[in-house]
């Protein structure tokens, strides 16, 4: 039996976690990555999903999404996302062929074969389902390839609302080249949307952008001051932040976790955090409380940031550790 998701009842945040068919590297190529990529930014472009924070690794992709609550379309913004999707040509021929239609006094199909598109987006699973399609097709033609690309179903962590988790989420997936040892410094990988952004890439600015702006309102809200004008300074931040993490030395980190000692958020991106992928929900003890069927706290080694994963069994709270 599936483990239902948890999805939010408007505008959500996910942590969703793609992986290769039996954890085979086979994003080993710049070209398949940058495939990737373009994929996702025009599927993107059409469901109105946004990545915040992305890593391409060899056998799986770490992705940071805000679905936005379902609003209207109108039929000029409605064309535009068909046209990203599917490229002119193709949407095109869908036009021309609809305008047939419509002279024909075929409006139902056409409404039809619209509301279609239509549920494709603002929503989760079909943004995921669209790109791993996508890119499926891709690769079987690129690389003459048989088979499932993919590895069944995809993870995704409902990520409260709150500055605490969003810091924490971005640059666990910023530091996974790092923890993986592909790069020494977050700099330094070009497949993750910050080391895009640092490299002048217009996809990886646009997403590490607008992780900004979110984390800005944020904290903003938490403050209780205007969140604008703040992202310049939460950029600087990040850098920080990143740095911090970047210098942490794992053996320290080892004799901590034996002496039972919790650990600081810088501290624990340094090391293999499956609570990170593990759960069905993460933040603050606060808003963990507030999503169903969450249970009471469980004591475990401690981090110091404040985070809680709700777990898939019995709905419990743990401390990220």
């Amino acid at each position: 039996m599936r483990t239902p998701r948890l999805l939010a009842s408007g505008t959500g945040y996910y942590h969703v976690i793609l992986k290769t068919s039996g954890a085979r590297f086979l994003f080993e190529s710049d070209a398949d990555k940058r495939a990737l990529l373009g994929i996702l930014e025009r599927v993107s472009r059409f469901s109105g999903v946004q990545p915040l924070s992305y890593a391409l690794l060899d056998n799986h992709v770490h992705l940071l999404l805000k679905v936005p609550e379902r609003k209207s379309v109108p039929e000029a913004e409605f064309r535009r996302r068909v046209e990203a999707l599917y490229g002119a040509a193709r949407s095109g021929k869908l036009f021309a062929k609809w305008d047939k239609w419509r002279d024909e006094g075929r409006d139902g199909v056409i409404a039809f074969e619209r509301d279609g598109l239509l549920r494709r987006m603002f929503d989760l699973g079909q943004f995921v389902k669209t790109a791993k399609e996508f890119f499926h097709v891709y690769y079987r033609e690129a690389h003459a390839w048989e088979g499932t690309v993919w590895r069944g179903r995809y993870k995704s962590i409902l990520v409260a609302e709150s500055f605490t988790a969003f810091k924490a989420l971005s640059l666990y997936i910023a530091m996974n080249p790092v923890r993986a040892g592909i790069a020494k410094r977050g700099t330094d990988s070009s497949w993750t949307s910050f080391g895009q952004a640092k490299l002048g890439k217009s996809f990886g600015r646009r997403c590490h952008q607008a992780l900004l702006g979110e984390l800005a309102r944020l904290k903003g809200s938490g403050a209780g001051t205007n969140p604008e004008g703040n992202a310049d300074f939460v950029a600087m931040e990040f850098e920080e932040w990143m740095a911090e993490a970047e210098g942490i030395q794992r053996e320290k980190v080892k004799e901590a976790l034996a002496r039972g000692e919790g650990l600081s958020l810088a501290e624990m991106l340094v090391c293999r955090v499956h609570a990170f992928g593990n759960g069905r929900a993460i933040g603050t003890e606060r808003a963990m409380r507030s999503v169903p069927r969450i249970g009471d706290a469980v004591a475990v080694p401690q981090c110091r940031a404040g985070l809680y994963t709700a777990t898939r069994l019995a709905g419990c709270l743990y401390r990220v550790a």
